[in-house]
């Protein structure tokens, strides 16, 4: 494990002058993300719709009970043209009634509750998904403002440097110690890390503004991480270990997984819809009627009936709608499952991919380390050969910015490996909160 420290200049800038009150750390950030970034209120309104496709699936197995009531008035006239007799008759007529049907067997219904339940499943894992991303980008978009602001820090003491060197390089011109053309080529150096840094700084508000859509609060600067920062794989050190767990744990294998079973139960809801359905209907109905016949005599007339049937309904043939929409079902399902292969080999392959690339990543740390020192002494011994006049200023001016450029390689490899490593945890389905309070503690 490397523990990474203050050896080079951007690192001593940044931890003893360069944050403010104004700073803001990690867990800040973070949860400020979780209340506001778009993508998570997509992923939990999407959740929270799929979770009233259950009960609405589970509710086409119960019974369904309807009350119905009823009243009016008849008139009727009879004429009897034989007889020459006319008589009318009028009543009342009220009553009600109450209907409940059960389905006893219908594979079509508990299939598609069987799908609902899977797919549900599915919304919630991508849900899980949705918030381990947002880890990643929070944390993301965190390091690559701090890897702006170094490069900015590098970038202004290198201008700083070079401005002092041209400064004497003037100097030394009024007193005939070197060329004008020892002098243009410091003003050429000079003007190109001038723009190396008014391209830093505008880097620095780029990145600073992907904290704001995350956050929906504006920043200044954030902290960055100590001298105490590890460097070091997540344990265990191996390859095999990661795969078989991105294989296992992976959200977006899991998710593919609840959707693959959504469709199998999709395509047994469909060849349901073949299949004979059996109800169990009960019924009760009472009415009334009352008035006066054509002979003025009145009349009260009380009803009920009630009835219990089981009723059997065989599909026959529907014009061959339901055999082409169990082909499509079985397309679809097919499909489900080539997505499934391909996220479990996606899952093997990121993590093979961010195990190597850590790694690179520490002998990048390590060999950057090591060109920082010698770019320190080759500065050093450029310098003095320019004193004593067998180095020219052009080559004092290379050594420095070989210096810097190192800088940023380090910072770059430092910042690349914590990605990286976020990234691995990410695909094997391991990344949690704690992964930011652990960054968190290292901000200084």
């Amino acid at each position: 494990m490397i523990k990474l420290g203050l050896t080079t200049l951007s690192f001593v800038l940044l931890a003893s002058g360069a944050s403010t009150a104004s700073a803001s750390d990690l867990t800040e950030i973070y949860e400020l993300a979780k209340n506001n970034d778009g993508r998570m209120a997509v992923a939990q309104a999407a959740r929270n719709n799929q979770q009233e496709v259950v009960p609405q699936a589970m509710a086409r197995m119960l019974p369904t009970a309807n009350f119905n009531a009823f009243t009016g008035r008849e008139e009727m006239e009879n004429k009897n043209n034989a007889t020459s007799i006319d008589y009318s008759d009028s009543y009342d007529i009220n009553g009600y009634g109450v209907n409940v049907t059960q389905p006893l067997f219908d594979a079509e219904i508990w299939y598609g509750y069987k799908a609902a339940k899977q797919l549900e499943n599915k919304s919630s894992t991508d849900l899980e998904v949705a918030k381990k991303q947002l880890i990643l980008r929070v944390a993301t978009s965190y390091i690559e403002v701090l890897r702006a602001q170094n490069s900015l820090v590098i970038a202004k003491e290198e201008e700083r440097v070079v401005k002092q060197q041209l400064e004497n390089a003037r100097k030394r011109l009024k007193d005939g110690l070197i060329s004008e053309t020892d002098l243009y080529e410091a003003e050429a150096v000079y003007d190109a890390v001038k723009l190396n840094r008014i391209v830093a700084e505008g880097e620095v508000d780029l990145n600073l503004e992907n904290i704001t859509l995350l956050t929906g609060k504006s920043y200044t600067e954030l902290m960055d991480f100590s001298r105490k920062l590890p460097i070091g794989f997540p344990a265990p050190r191996k390859l095999d270990h990661w795969v078989s767990k991105a294989e296992r744990k992976s959200l977006s294998v899991k998710a593919a997984e609840f959707a693959y079973e959504a469709t199998k139960s999709n395509v047994d809801e469909v060849k349901g819809r073949h299949y004979p359905k059996v109800n169990l209907r009960a019924s009760y109905i009472d009415s009334s009627n009352n008035g006066a016949n054509y002979e003025g005599n009145d009349f009260d007339y009380e009803y009920t009936a009630s009835n219990v049937v089981i009723n059997v309904n065989i599909p026959l043939y529907a014009g061959g709608g339901v055999s082409s929409e169990v082909r499509r079902s079985y397309h679809v399902n097919q499909e489900a499952r080539a997505n499934l292969e391909l996220q479990k080999q996606l899952a093997r392959q990121g993590a093979k991919n961010y195990f190597n690339k850590l790694k690179v990543g520490e002998h990048r740390i390590e060999a950057a380390e090591q060109t920082i020192m010698s770019s320190k002494n080759a500065v050093k011994s450029a310098k003095k050969g320019y004193e004593i006049g067998i180095r020219t200023l052009l080559e004092v001016l290379d050594a420095e910015r070989r210096f810097y450029t190192a800088e940023k390689i380090f910072a770059d490899a430092k910042y690349d490996f914590i990605i990286n490593s976020l990234k691995l945890k990410l695909v094997a389905g391991v990344l949690e909160d704690k992964d930011i309070s652990r960054l968190d503690k290292y901000l200084n």
